[in-house]
């Protein structure tokens, strides 16, 4: 990431790249403990242990059984639409422990994870979401890149909608082909508008079928 970003500063000055790490990082400043939730490859990595120790932050490593308790919870992700409550209790004791450990917060390092578990299955611990706080953390990009902006109208400004054009329709094509599958169109074009009924006449669940209604509402 590193190298990319002294790559782009060079080639696109005003494009700014942001990092999902920095972001919990800076999130994760009002908590002097935390434990880390990913992957086997994300925990291997280290990258989140090093930038957070960098910042005086302790974190609470996973035993062997634990981290394979939540490597399996992300892995299941592709083969299951829910996890089984066995599973959830697993997480929820999990917790427990870590929290008798000293730890104060959990960071969601896998970005599917948030999707999957509840506010109730971390025991009380706080959550650092990275997906959330990478959400904001652009948003407080943006509008400092706003603030800057307004003070130097002689600078001439990149149009980058292409590029985001480019990186999302590998979302837009997916979602439009789902679209025409499940005959969602022609629903709506038959005046069945609300989300349940949709879901009801599609056999699909309500949030898989709000997330999709998000996408398309975008395009």
């Amino acid at each position: 990431f590193n190298r990319l970003k002294e790559m782009s500063a060079t080639e696109f000055p005003h494009l700014k790249l942001l990092s999902i790490i920095d972001a919990v990082v800076d999130s994760c400043k009002k908590h002097p403990t935390v434990a880390i939730f990913g992957s086997n490859a994300t925990i291997e990595s280290g990258m989140y242990q090093e930038r957070l120790s960098a910042k005086q932050i302790s974190v609470v490593a996973l035993d062997t059984n634990e981290q394979a308790i939540i490597h399996h919870t992300i892995s299941e992700r592709y083969t299951r639409s829910t996890i089984p409550t066995k599973r959830r209790q697993e997480i929820r004791d999990l917790c427990e422990n870590i929290k008798y450990r000293g730890c104060e917060a959990v960071v969601l390092a896998c970005t599917e994870l948030s999707s999957l578990l509840d506010v109730s299955d971390f025991a009380g611990l706080d959550i650092v979401d990275s997906n959330k706080v990478l959400a904001e953390y652009a948003v407080m990009s943006l509008k400092d890149r706003s603030s800057t902006m307004s003070t130097r109208t002689d600078e001439k400004i990149m149009d980058d909608s292409l590029l985001w054009d480019i990186f999302l329709s590998r979302l837009h094509l997916p979602a439009i082909a789902v679209a025409i599958e499940l005959s969602l169109f022609d629903l709506i074009k038959q005046g069945i508008h609300e989300i349940s009924q949709l879901a009801k006449m599609t056999l699909v669940n309500c949030s898989g079928l709000d997330a999709l209604a998000t996408l398309l509402a975008a395009l």
